[in-house]
């Protein structure tokens, strides 16, 4: 019988796990190109915008027990941009996505490497 708490904290590392591989997708898609480059290829803006939302809906199945462990996560910001991008889609700024490629991306994706190093 599988213990239920070893199921819980395997989900929550798939999770992680996912939203990892949807922070390199997005980083890999955008390494070589330039702020307006990105803003002016919708097709490359809409893709990322779509990667964001999976990494946030992944961001989401982890339990809130587990989120708390890890107070430098800005968990709260990964859920508001899920909500506004699922619900109000047309009006996400490119320039605040761009921003978030940019600027935050990388560093998320250290930190939760890390967590994944204290946790498997």
């Amino acid at each position: 019988m599988v213990n239920m708490g070893d199921e819980i904290k395997s989900r929550n590392i798939r999770a992680l796990k996912k939203i990892i591989e949807y922070i390199e997708k997005i980083q890999d898609k955008t390494a070589n190109i330039n702020r307006l480059e990105f803003v002016t290829d919708m097709v490359l803006s809409e893709w990322s915008v779509f990667n964001l939302y999976q990494m946030c809906e992944n961001a989401n199945k982890i339990r809130d027990d587990f989120k708390n462990n890890y107070p430098d996560i800005k968990w709260h910001d990964i859920r508001g941009m899920r909500n506004r991008i699922a619900h109000e889609y047309e009006d996400v700024d490119i320039e605040i996505v761009w921003n978030i490629i940019e600027n935050e991306l990388d560093e998320l994706k250290q930190k939760l490497i890390e967590i994944l190093n204290n946790e498997e």
